[in-house]
């Protein structure tokens, strides 16, 4: 029973998963924008593409 108590009250390694938990979401924060960039990137790069052969 000692150590189940002990083991609730601790709290060392709360900062740690914390810590990981942020990590991972700004992680997934920089993938999902970094997608939606690259697809705006590639709308642009398709319409000056066919303002270009028009033009040709």
């Amino acid at each position: 029973m000692n150590l189940l108590y002990r083991f609730g009250r601790c709290e060392s390694g709360a900062t740690a998963i914390e810590y990981g938990l942020i990590v991972t979401f700004i992680g997934l924060a920089i993938t999902v924008s970094a997608s939606q960039t690259s697809d705006t990137l590639e709308a642009l790069y398709v319409r000056i593409v066919g303002i270009i052969t028009a033009a040709i």
